[in-house]
């Protein structure tokens, strides 16, 4: 198979401007690709983080996007960077990892979409979507506590509202009969 430099080193290379240069080396990568089986590298016009950055620039299409306004993605970010350990790697950096796993979960979006958008592969939206799953996991279990555990009393709106009445009459007993013994 002939790769760019066969093609560009014939006698009519010098003739080729480095503009049309790159455009045959372009066209060359895409076709060894189709041969490969394999899509050619995508070149985005803006890469997940400048997006995400750009996005959150503007108040109305951060909050449409990500469901958040950029200091509340600042500040989960610094939580979730220095309690729960969140990082990334010399591929793609901790905030534009929070910025795809906030772009799937606020609208809902496919992986594929979320493809596209990031300009990565499947495997790397899936790996840091996990990752970020994960920290947001590790720091639900510490927020989500009930104050009290046993579950002794009964919430004051819960007692007074009508709609909680059928089960007003209904009280955790500390220690119940046993049916089974």
């Amino acid at each position: 198979m002939s790769t760019s430099s066969d093609i560009t080193s014939g006698s009519s290379a010098g003739n080729y401007t480095d503009e049309e240069d790159n455009i045959i080396d372009m066209l060359v990568a895409d076709l060894e690709a189709q041969v490969q089986g394999r899509a050619a590298r995508r070149a985005p016009q803006q890469a997940g983080m400048q997006w995400m950055m750009e996005t959150m620039a503007n108040a109305t299409q951060c909050h449409n996007v990500f469901r958040m306004r950029a200091d509340q993605i600042h500040a989960l970010f610094a939580i979730l960077t220095n309690r729960y350990h969140l990082n990334g790697s010399n591929e793609v950096c901790p905030m534009e990892a929070l910025g795809l796993f906030l772009y799937i979960m606020a609208a809902g979006q496919s992986q594929r979409a979320t493809n596209n958008r990031m300009a990565r592969s499947g495997s790397t939206i899936c790996k840091y979507f996990h990752k970020v799953l994960d920290a947001v996991y590790s720091m639900a279990a510490d927020i989500n506590k009930p104050v009290d555990p046993s579950f002794r009393r009964v919430h004051n709106r819960v007692a007074r509202d009508e709609n909680f009445l059928p089960f007003a009459s209904c009280r955790r007993d500390p220690h119940p009969s046993s049916c089974c013994s």
